[in-house]
């Protein structure tokens, strides 16, 4: 069963660093997943960045991934970041991966009405990207 907890960006990287390797004994077992899923790219960029530092002090990049230990963290933001969030994918070695929050919005949205990807101008306001008003969506 995975634990959660929320954190809280921690000025200090050495503490957010000794803090999360204290809670999880260095990444041995279990495998961490850590989920980074703010409203605001700018907070994410901190934990980002305090993820990296994490991963750089306890020489995680050199580890194999495995279904049984080591870290990932995934961070959610938007598509107009995601060159910055590159930088931190590619720094840790794909432990840090960067989640387009908005296409899966918009998968989600698919799946949930399939009906949508043949809808055209006349029901979808692509100025908005909004249904228009008049339409129901859960009507055939």
């Amino acid at each position: 069963m995975p634990l959660c907890f929320p954190l809280h960006p921690i000025a200090d990287e050495e503490e957010f660093g000794e803090t999360f390797a204290k809670l999880f004994k260095n990444f041995n077992k279990p495998k961490v997943s850590a989920i980074v899923a703010l409203d605001d790219d700018e907070k994410s960029l901190l934990y980002a960045e305090q993820f990296q530092k994490l991963i750089e002090t306890a020489d995680l990049t050199k580890n194999p991934l495995t279904e049984e230990v080591g870290l990932t963290v995934f961070v959610f933001a938007s598509k107009m970041n995601e060159d910055v969030f590159a930088h931190f994918v590619e720094k840790t070695n794909g432990i840090i991966r960067f989640i387009n929050r908005h296409k899966l919005i918009s998968i989600d949205f698919i799946d949930r009405y399939p009906l949508t990807q043949f809808m055209t101008e006349r029901e979808i306001d692509y100025a908005t990207a909004t249904i228009r008003n008049e339409i129901d969506l859960n009507v055939l």
